[in-house]
């Protein structure tokens, strides 16, 4: 492909995220996971109009969504993805890009000329203020990150051993996807999940034995004395005075023998080295004013809050291990 053509499919790329959106919004690939159907059928189901559907779905055909034949649509292998009840579904992420994601990226031009968050000059509020307020969005971001966390899971059991551990805190740990995985395989050990009250919402617990999910702000406090803490995809929500509060609040609840698990990112010296972390770095900046950083940032990050760096291992699909002490117990 000639560099034009390259840089208009680039400029296009907005098309392919709206028609994404449309098919999970009306859950197309559900439907059409039964049986191809034809527009009208669709409509009929749906109760749309069946000329503009028509011409959405052809849409998604050119796009590679669904495939066209006798006059019936049907799925592809992308288009499956699409599908609720299928692991690794993109169905969650589709609809938070079509309502959060893009709006936000479209005005990335703010960061760079007011220094704002995008998101809050679109939305005038934060994205946790927004899913707040509106709690599907909050529920699916939830979901999207727990699929996301399975497969990570099996991978980080392969190279960490928690056998050692009594008790685990996940900090701000969603539906608590990475604990109840490390719990499964680690009979000996309790877990606590922390985390906002909304979240907790949606959060069942069949081992109430071993699994305590417990209300908190990981700003102010942490539960105390746990020989493992975990923080999945928390660091990078933040700038480095929030980041600084979180990892403070972790060394005050840990004892000398403590560990802090940091499970992020790691941004590449070289841009083209993770295109996908330089990518999420832009994410984080465009819609919750966050960041990835370096290996060197989150040591300095740890070190101004008393924690010593013991070990950062690659786990799986960009992400690493990072394994912190009490500085006084390194």
């Amino acid at each position: 492909m000639e560099a034009p053509e390259s840089l208009h499919a680039l400029i296009g790329g907005h098309r392919s995220t709206a028609l994404i959106y449309v098919a999970a919004k009306l859950r197309l690939a559900d439907l059409l996971a039964r049986k191809p159907a034809s527009s009208h059928e669709l409509a009929e189901q749906l109760q749309v109009n069946g000329d503009a559907l028509h011409r959405i779905l052809r849409g998604m055909v050119a796009v590679g969504l669904l495939r066209e034949a006798n006059g019936k649509f049907a799925l592809t292998a992308i288009g499956e993805c699409l599908r609720t009840d299928v692991a690794g579904s993109l169905y969650q992420y589709a609809i938070l890009t079509g309502v959060e994601y893009a709006p936000a990226w479209a005005a990335l031009l703010c960061s760079v000329q007011s220094r704002g968050v995008p998101f809050e000059k679109i939305f005038g509020m934060n994205v946790w203020e927004h899913r707040e307020r509106n709690p599907e969005l909050g529920r699916l971001f939830q979901q999207s990150l727990a699929e996301q966390t399975r497969s990570l899971a099996r991978a980080l059991l392969r190279i960490y051993d928690f056998s050692p551990a009594a008790t685990i805190v996940d900090i701000g740990g969603g539906t608590g996807e990475l604990l109840r995985c490390i719990l499964e395989r680690n009979p000996q050990a309790q877990g606590i999940l922390l985390e906002q009250p909304q979240v907790l919402e949606n959060v069942t617990n069949d081992s109430p034995n071993r699994f305590r999910a417990e209300t908190g702000d990981f700003f102010q406090r942490i539960p105390a004395d746990a020989d493992i803490y975990l923080l999945k995809s928390v660091l990078h929500d933040w700038d480095d005075a929030r980041c600084c509060q979180i990892l403070q609040c972790c060394r005050e609840a840990m004892k000398q023998t403590s560990r802090l698990l940091v499970i992020e990112r790691q941004n590449p010296q070289h841009a083209a080295d993770d295109a996908a972390t330089v990518l999420m770095d832009l994410h984080m900046m465009a819609v919750q004013g966050g960041r990835e950083r370096t290996q060197a940032e989150f040591d300095k990050l740890a070190r101004s809050c008393g924690l010593v760096t013991v070990q950062a291992r690659k786990i799986d699909k960009g992400f690493w291990l990072m394994e912190f002490a009490p500085w006084s117990a390194a």
